[in-house]
């Protein structure tokens, strides 16, 4: 089947609120305090969600193989590409922390960051890990879906999730397992909730006003925490520093982009087709945002022109997001094109 006709098949109210949080997640590795205190209340969450409702039970072998097809190849690919970037160019810096120097050394690192998956400073036992960067989501929602397609599905299964999400946040407090495995159980726990949205037939009771005004009611509650106390929810480390808050308002805003995403998929508008586009092609596009985290000097260049001028700063970071997003979906339209080329993997 041709990408074109894919894409009719779905749901392109989907497909835009993916595009809308791939956007946000590019704007919150741009380190603006305030943005950041709200993309974080639900940027991770809203993939999550979206990728429960789109989950169709199926407790064979082929699923499994067909999500570490689409998840954990790219996630592998990509880090080994970053890898030979890393031995042929060790003077490069990269953006990632504790990086190491010499030829095993740089081979010993990127090992264990492909095994532990971290997307952040974590530690195993006292030993600081060598940290992945952006592309943890990969691994975390592979095993997240796998989680809730042979756990979450059977009856009464949420509660089986809802627990495997406590023991994730309790047990990234001590340690932190391989595959990033903790963030997985945590991210369970929004698949599941996607899941059970479509299997109960929740999206149009969902689209309702007051429905929309509860959700909208919850997230102020989650957004007014984070911006009370400085701290915010971090999906990468399993931290949620207002506990139930945290979760119930990604959930809420999740939802309310939901909405706004359908209304959007029926204006056709240039700025909706681009959401589209960038949204059915996410994770692709997060693979090559983080060949621009680790390598690419914009950020270097965003931090070094920053203006102290708040407004000023306010239109420096739209347009440097303008600029990540830009390359971004040319590096999505670069790598599609050498697929349809030579073939996909």
């Amino acid at each position: 089947m041709s990408q074109t006709a894919a894409l009719k098949k779905r749901d392109s109210s989907l497909d835009i609120a993916k595009g809308i949080g791939m956007i946000c997640v590019i704007a919150g590795h741009m380190r603006m305090q305030y943005f950041n205190q709200v993309v974080y209340t639900f940027h991770m969450p809203l993939f999550l969600l979206v990728s429960g409702y789109l989950l169709k039970e199926d407790r064979s072998l082929a699923f499994t193989t067909k999500k570490a097809k689409a998840l954990l190849v790219p996630y592998v690919v990509t880090a080994l590409i970053m890898m030979c970037f890393n031995l042929l160019f060790p003077t490069v810096p990269l953006k990632l922390e504790n990086q190491a120097s010499g030829f095993w050394n740089i081979i010993r690192y990127w090992i264990t960051a492909i095994f532990y998956a971290s997307g952040s400073n974590t530690n195993c036992f006292g030993y600081t890990l060598p940290f992945i960067g952006e592309i943890w989501f990969l691994v975390s929602l592979f095993f997240a879906l796998l989680f809730v397609n042979f756990i979450g599905t059977r009856k009464h299964g949420w509660i089986w999730i809802v627990v495997l999400a406590l023991l994730g946040w309790a047990s990234a407090k001590l340690t932190w397992l391989p595959f990033s495995l903790q963030s997985a159980m945590v991210s369970s726990l929004f698949i599941e909730c996607g899941w059970l949205i479509r299997k109960h037939q929740l999206k149009d009771k969902l689209e309702q006003p007051k429905a929309q005004l509860l959700c909208l009611g919850l997230w102020l509650l989650s957004l007014g925490a984070t911006f009370y106390t400085k701290t915010h929810m971090s999906m990468v480390r399993c931290e949620f520093p207002h506990g139930p808050i945290d979760v119930i308002g990604a959930i809420a805003a999740s939802i309310l982009i939901l909405n706004g995403s359908k209304k959007l998929s029926q204006l056709g508008h240039s700025a909706t087709k681009f959401l589209l586009f960038f949204g059915s092609s996410s994770l692709l596009a997060m693979c090559v945002h983080y060949v621009d985290a680790c390598v690419l000097p914009i950020q270097q260049i965003y931090d070094r022109l920053m203006p102290a001028n708040k407004l000023l700063a306010i239109l420096f970071v739209l347009l440097f997001l303008g600029i990540r997003v830009a390359y971004t979906s040319f590096g999505v339209r670069l790598v599609q094109g050498i697929q349809n080329r030579f073939g996909s993997y």
